[in-house]
Order: C-alpha cells, then structure tokens, then sequence
C-alpha cells in the first residue's frame, strides 16, 4: 500500500516524495509529465485537485493508497489556480472519501496563521481544511509551519530568501529542517487520536543559515 503525496512535485511535496523513496509512494498533481521523468519510480496520478469536489472523484485516485498526505497549496486566486476550490472544498471530499475507503492517516500540510479570520484567503481556507480534518473522525496530524523554503527556487521562494536577508526576524522555516523535523520524522510513531497539531518555526530557525544563499 502507498503513501499518496497531493501536490507531489511542489516545494514541499517534492521534498516528501523524496523523504518516501524507500517506500511506495504515489504523487498527486495536474500536469505530471516532468515528474515521471524526474522520479520514475513514483505511481505518478493526474488530476487537477479544484476539479475533486466529490468522493467519488476521489475514489480511483486512492486505490493502493493507506495514507495521504496533503502538501499541495494556492497562494492566490488566478486563471488556473481556485484557493478554496483546492484548499478546503476538494479536502472535505478527499475527507468523505477517506472514510469510506478505509484511508488509515491523512497529514495536513497547513500554515502558521491558518486562523478563520486570517488576513488571506490562504490562510483562511486552511485554517476550514484544518477544521473539517480534526472533525472528520479520521486519523490525522496537521503540520504548520512558517514560509518554507528551499535551495532551489519554487515560485516566490528566491524573494522570500531575499526578504530574509533584509528582516532575520522573518518566520521562515528552511526545507531540511521541516524534513528532518520530528514531527516530520516520526509520523508514523505518534498516538493514534492524539491532538496532532503542531506548529513548526522557532525550533528549526537556526538551520536557515545553513541553506545554500542565504
């Protein structure tokens, strides 16, 4: 049975995916071509997560799948990308879906801040996710950690790294601290219907500095 990574070539998903090699893992995303060349080896799923709205459109994607985890994520609404189409609505589907096909643990990739009264739909609608999770009667852990970046460049994350330089006090958490986190480590080891929340910054802060460019 595989460990099913939404949003599996993403900052963080890819990281994940790599984190699981040793291990079936099946990468979730809407346009996986690059990422079947990249990781051969990954039972590579397209769909586009704004379009999952209904368990049964979750169904297929979950078959040989025992635990999921979430890592996928909008900043902002555009064109392509609907924030609370992939962030809330498509989870409380996955959530029903979860349940009816015997899912054993979902891991909710979050945010610091994910509040419902939040200043960005980002962070409010992961805060809804957050809440429909811990109601779902599933088995879960939800992780919430600051701006995560990496050494290589995803997105908005070379600015990030520049803002860093100009405010240390920046709530920013590098990628191989989350990695190696212990939280992030021992998922499988924590206690079945425990409060698995956990905020993830000042306690790897210190391994910023040890990402290449900053």
């Amino acid at each position: 049975m595989a460990v099913l990574v939404l949003g599996g070539y993403g900052l963080i998903g890819s990281a994940v995916v790599a984190r699981l090699c040793d291990r079936p893992v099946a990468g979730l995303g809407r346009d996986v071509a690059v990422s079947r060349r990249r990781w051969p080896g990954v039972d590579w799923r397209e769909a586009d997560l704004a379009q999952l709205l209904r368990a049964e459109d979750w169904t297929p994607l979950l078959a040989g799948v025992e635990s999921v985890v979430n890592a996928a994520g909008v900043l902002q609404q555009g064109l392509r990308d609907d924030v609370a189409g992939v962030q809330e609505r498509a989870m409380l589907a996955l959530y029903a879906a979860a349940r009816q096909t015997g899912i054993k643990r979902i891991v909710q990739i979050s945010a610091v801040g994910a509040e419902p009264r939040a200043s960005t739909e980002f962070l409010r609608s992961k805060a809804r996710a957050d809440d429909a999770l811990r109601a779902s009667g599933l088995d879960y852990v939800i992780l919430r950690p600051g701006l995560v970046i990496s050494s290589a460049a995803y997105g908005g994350t070379a600015l990030i790294r520049a803002v860093r330089k100009i405010d240390p006090t920046s709530k920013i958490v590098a990628m191989s601290g989350l990695m190696n986190s212990e939280q992030t480590a021992e998922l499988q080891h924590l206690p079945r219907r425990a409060p698995n929340i956990f905020s993830i910054r000042s306690k790897i802060m210190a391994t910023i500095s040890k990402e290449p460019g900053m």
